[in-house]
């Protein structure tokens, strides 16, 4: 029976053996396939980062253009003082163009006044000749 029993022994630990050494085989193919689709990925990630990147670099430009061609703050304002100063110089005008025209229509009615009495003392004095 002992005799039985060992060689019982040896057959199942020559058929676990080969089972473990199945497992292991299949383990190792499906340990292949996996590390192959992780590279699969990876590559796939790697092209989809450099598309991304490309985007980004691309838009950077565009935007560095749009930015090359705005005008500062700065700029706007030192214009915005010299508008001022200009437009200070133009009412300044102004004020003087208004009040050369009161004294222009001063003129002229004091003018006129001086013709109408003018003309009203000839028409008196004819009246009495």
């Amino acid at each position: 029976m002992t005799e039985d029993n060992d060689q019982l022994r040896r057959e199942i630990t020559v058929s676990l053996r080969d089972y473990m050494d199945k497992l292991i085989e299949e383990n190792k193919h499906y340990s292949d396939i996996r590390f192959q689709a992780i590279n699969e990925a990876i590559v796939k990630a790697d092209a989809a980062q450099a598309y991304r990147f490309e985007s980004v670099n691309e838009f950077r430009g565009l935007w560095n253009d749009i930015v090359r061609d705005l005008i500062t703050r700065r700029e706007v304002e030192i214009m915005l003082v010299g508008l001022n100063r200009g437009q200070e110089k133009h009412d300044e005008r102004l004020t003087v163009l208004e009040l050369n025209q009161s004294n222009v229509q001063g003129r002229i009615s004091t003018f006129v006044f001086i013709i109408g009495l003018g003309l009203s003392v000839v028409g008196v004095i004819s009246r009495f000749i």
